[in-house]
């Protein structure tokens, strides 16, 4: 079974301490696992299962059958791809000033009008002094982006 646990984290392109962050165990309880000092519990399974629910229980237990279920093949983009850049995150939603005042307060009205927000002045305040921006993501982690 630590070799199928190494495979999976591989195949995720996990280290180990982020498989153990994943699947929310402690990382010391991972590394016991994986050096074969314990057994994994059921309890450490069923983490693994609900963390990657496309993967086969029969696999992961007793090593038969396709790693994922019904034998569907993931496409593994390169790292790369998966990841945000900070930079280029912040250049593709950075706020861009809008020299014209009457574009940018009828912009203003429209936001202000639809969600009853303070006055545009205000709004315009507190887009230029946007400082940081957190991204939460449904698995509970989340990124933060800072200006630099």
């Amino acid at each position: 079974m630590i070799d199928r646990i190494k495979a999976l984290m591989k195949f995720e392109n996990l280290s180990s301490s982020q498989f153990a962050d994943e699947i929310n165990i402690q990382r010391s309880s991972l590394s016991h696992v994986l050096s074969g000092r314990n057994k994994p519990s059921l309890d450490f399974v069923m983490k693994i299962k609900h963390c990657f629910n496309d993967v086969s229980l029969d696999w992961i237990l007793l090593g038969e059958g396709e790693m994922l279920v019904d034998g569907v093949n993931k496409v593994l983009a390169s790292p790369n791809e998966n990841q945000i850049h900070d930079k280029s995150f912040l250049e593709a939603v950075s706020i861009k000033s809008v020299d014209n005042d009457d574009d940018n307060s009828a912009e203003t009205d429209n936001v202000t009008g639809s969600n009853n927000l303070a006055s545009g002045d205000n709004y315009k305040h507190s887009v230029s002094g946007v400082h940081k921006i957190l991204v939460f993501f449904s698995d509970g982690t989340y990124k933060e982006f800072k200006q630099i």
